[in-house]
């Protein structure tokens, strides 16, 4: 389903979002995403670190779900071979199914809830997560046939699915999940690199000293004669 951007309404599944336009006199003006979306994060998803998942949620409440540009997806270039829908032998995303305004019949989802499975060229797979509670309205089958969407154009044509939450759930979604802001998003992946960097750090020491006789915390044995 792919719907105008501008109708309040049905508005459900994004359109392409230009770049943000910026006029001769560096004034930023905000795009579309920034204009009806509040653009939340979601970091190491099911422990997984660096599977960060971003979450845009309309003004309508509907959820936009997206892969997080520090997502190994795309942090890491990778190229994507295929995108599954099947979550189960029973259970397939596609098969999902909703009528009317009120999005009758869709699935009900959870934050740990497997939206879809990514098999890279690489032979590495990745399981991407709702992340927030509702039902499922819809997944993108753009996806299927250009499964490279996702990292591409994550925020508009990739995007992974639109999620429902409850009328009720949703004001509170945003804390209590707990997803964060942009600025707190940045600040965590920032110390995430630097405690990587300090660990690379750490390990190339070790096997340096290892290399030269040295092993940390403990006396080289003395030459025996």
């Amino acid at each position: 389903m792919s719907v105008n951007i501008g109708d309040e309404d049905e508005k459900l599944s994004p359109q392409p979002v230009p770049s943000t336009p910026v006029n001769a006199a560096g004034v930023h003006y905000p795009s579309v995403v920034e204009r009806y979306y509040n653009t939340r994060y979601k970091i190491n998803v099911q422990a997984n670190r660096m599977e960060d998942i971003c979450v845009l949620v309309h003004s309508n409440k509907l959820c936009v779900i997206t892969v997080a540009p520090s997502h190994p997806l795309i942090s890491k270039k990778k190229k994507i071979k295929s995108i599954d829908f099947q979550i189960t032998g029973k259970l397939n995303r596609l098969e999902n199914k909703v009528t009317g305004k009120r999005k009758k019949g869709g699935q009900w989802l959870i934050e740990e809830s497997p939206l879809c499975r990514v098999i890279c060229e690489d032979g590495s797979r990745y399981t991407l997560y709702s992340c927030i509670k509702g039902k499922l309205v819809e997944v993108n089958e753009q996806l299927l046939q250009n499964p490279n969407l996702l990292i591409e154009k994550p925020q508009t044509n990739g995007y992974i699915a639109i999620i429902q939450p409850k009328l009720e759930q949703s004001k509170t979604q945003l804390t209590q999940v707990p997803l964060l802001e942009p600025t707190e998003y940045q600040e965590t992946v920032k110390q995430r690199e630097e405690e990587d960097s300090r660990g690379t750090e750490d390990t190339s020491g070790v096997t340096s000293g290892s290399r030269s006789g040295v092993t940390l915390g403990r006396r080289s044995p003395a030459p025996v004669e």
